[in-house]
Parts: structure tokens; C-alpha cells; sequence
């Protein structure tokens, strides 16, 4: 018989096993984040899932870095590709529109509000979440997150 004493099975990025699985629920959010606001949410295991639900009347953006960063996340008039590292979560109108499912792993997210003159922000964040400890995943930063793609106008 072999000995695989020094095998230690875990959970971790590259373990199918920590994402085929259920992810444990995790939700937080907002009825009142005000324009020109950004709100990080860390979650306590890295998520395999994230889901935003928009309840309010004006757009919202989530991004993978705070806007301050390096990079211009979210970039502004006149800042040549401007960041736009972010996705817009649509608001709700009847039954469509108002959701953002991210199907990858992370640690964080921020959301933000346009000061674009419109009401407060009233959202919801649900993450599915595995059992890898957050101090095992690695900063989302590079080509699409923090920088302009290669082949963008930026």
C-alpha cells in the first residue's frame, strides 16, 4: 500500500471541490447609499458567486477595486479610456433589468453611485461563499481590472 502521509487535501483556488459545492450564503446592501458614494463589502471566505439586485431608480456600479486606485477604475470626463473597470447593475423596471450575476471568485466588491443628480441607492449584495480562507486569494489587478485592455482606445 502507497503512503500518502504527505498528502494534505484542503480547500483552496485551484480545488474543484470548493466550488462544485453549494457556496454558504452571505447578503448585506443598502436602502440609502448617496451619489458619489462607494461601499466596499469583504466577505469572510472567498465568494464563488456574486449577485447585485438594484431596487432603486438609478444605475449602479460594481467594481473589483476602489475607485481611488491606481488604474482610474471608474475614470471620469476627459480621462482619455476613462477606467470604466466597472459594470452597471440596471435599475428595475416591472420584472426585468435591476440584477448583475458574477459567475468568479473574489474577496470584495465595491459598489458605487454616479453623482448624476438621481436619488439615493437601495440594493442588495448575496455572494455565495466557499471555505477558502480570503488570505489565500490574490489582488484582482491587471489588464481589464486596472488597466486598459490590450486593443482598447485607452
Amino acid at each position: 500500500m502507497a503512503d500518502n502521509s504527505s498528502f494534505n487535501y484542503s480547500v483552496g483556488l485551484h480545488n474543484v471541490g470548493s466550488y462544485r459545492v453549494s457556496g454558504d450564503p452571505w447578503v448585506s446592501g443598502s436602502d440609502s447609499q448617496a451619489a458619489n458614494e462607494e461601499v466596499c463589502y469583504q466577505f469572510p471566505w472567498v465568494a464563488k458567486r456574486v449577485t447585485i439586485y438594484n431596487y432603486s431608480a438609478r444605475v449602479l456600479r460594481v467594481h473589483f477595486n476602489a475607485t481611488g486606485s491606481e488604474g482610474d477604475v471608474v475614470g471620469g470626463l476627459g480621462s482619455g479610456y476613462g477606467g470604466q473597470h466597472y459594470l452597471e447593475v440596471q435599475t428595475i423596471s416591472g420584472s426585468s433589468g435591476g440584477v448583475l450575476d458574477l459567475n468568479c471568485k473574489c474577496s470584495q466588491i465595491y459598489v458605487s453611485v454616479p453623482d448624476d443628480g438621481g436619488g439615493a441607492g437601495h440594493y442588495r449584495v448575496f455572494a455565495e461563499l466557499t471555505g477558502i480562507p480570503v488570505g489565500r486569494m490574490y489582488a484582482l489587478t491587471g489588464s481589464g481590472l486596472t488597466e486598459a485592455p490590450a486593443g482598447s482606445d485607452g
